[in-house]
């Protein structure tokens, strides 16, 4: 458990949880305070709407069976609140790819997928080219990228971000969603 000065130190983290067995990460969330220690622990308020709780609750239960404890990383800490965070993701995934514009402008949605786990949700108002005349409120550009395109957007709607994304991120599970070798990736939902 962490003492209440390093609560305070930490703030809002970033954390994943690790089967000892395997070596498997099961379930990225944030948080603050000892709420990795509870959730590793099993001794957390689930919310009964989350349609993983019972998996993840029956893989800690499994784990602490075999004699074993969850193991658990903090990936990141003292983190900006959950609005500026958004932005950041939002920043973060809007620039620079290599796409063909005209299919990804049917596309309703960006998801931002970390590690098997959507970390943001966005609506595309429109593509363009990655050039910094249309992106001049990014500051860490790379140079122009006329090849590329970015988007302007903004977060999805309440229901579509809790449908993707949830409070702590949804990990992806259905094999023919996961992450391959492209980072682009189109699904029928």
């Amino acid at each position: 458990m962490f003492s209440e000065n390093t609560c305070v130190e930490i703030g809002l983290y970033v954390y994943r949880l690790i089967d000892p067995r395997n070596g498997e990460t099961f379930y990225v969330g944030r948080g603050r305070n000892n709420r990795v220690f509870h959730h590793a622990s099993g001794n957390i308020d689930f919310d009964i709407e989350d349609d993983g709780v019972n998996t993840k609750l029956s893989r800690i239960r499994e784990i602490n069976a075999a004699g074993l404890e969850v193991l658990h990383v903090i990936h990141r800490h003292d983190m900006p609140s959950e609005e500026a965070a958004v932005e950041e993701v939002y920043d973060q995934v809007r620039y620079a790819w290599r796409i063909d514009a005209s299919r990804a402008s049917k596309a309703q949605f960006v998801l931002a997928v970390v590690r098997g786990v959507v970390v943001g949700a966005f609506e595309v108002a429109r593509w363009l080219p990655a050039v910094r005349e249309n992106f001049p409120d990014l500051l860490y550009l790379r140079p122009s990228e006329p090849t590329r395109a970015g988007f302007i957007g903004a977060p999805a709607q309440v229901h579509d971000w809790e449908r993707f994304v949830g409070e702590h991120g949804r990990r992806i599970v259905d094999p023919a969603l996961k992450h391959v070798q492209n980072p682009i990736r189109y699904w029928n939902i």
